[in-house]
């Protein structure tokens, strides 16, 4: 089996203090720098929200739940929230208490700060000169 085709984290039956349908997950092998095996990340509702595939990972008690779903690059931290059916990827960062809800589309840039980005909203990188956007 390839290493893009192995799992890369599992879903633990660590629940969040405060939500207890959400639990934390841990990685299974070292498929980004930062992350070992064995190292704790953030809280999913299932494992619909994270894609085995890529380096997207959750830091520290960052959570994706409801519909919402992260693949590629992307990463949240932090206590970073991306919920309702949002999706987040290429190497779009979600940190600090920033939340990303409803249907937004993050493809690049960072939201950060006590930031929220909601609605039908999309967030890339300038077609012209590939700047990418910082949201506080």
């Amino acid at each position: 089996m390839t290493e893009s085709m192995k799992r890369k984290y599992e879903i633990t039956t660590i629940s969040h203090p405060e939500y207890p349908w959400l639990h934390r997950i841990r990685a299974l092998w070292e498929f980004r720098p930062g992350v070992r095996p064995g190292d704790l990340g953030g809280f999913v509702q299932s494992e619909e929200n994270l894609s085995q595939e890529g380096t997207c990972w959750l830091f520290d008690d960052a959570i994706l739940c409801g519909e919402s779903y992260m693949d590629q690059q992307a990463v949240a931290e932090g206590s970073a929230l991306v919920r309702g059916s949002a999706f987040v990827s290429g190497t779009a960062a979600v940190r600090d208490t920033a939340v990303v809800d409803d249907h937004v589309i993050l493809m690049a840039g960072i939201v950060m700060g006590n930031a929220h980005v909601a609605g039908y909203s999309e967030v890339t990188a300038s077609m012209e000169t590939g700047a990418v956007p910082r949201i506080e």
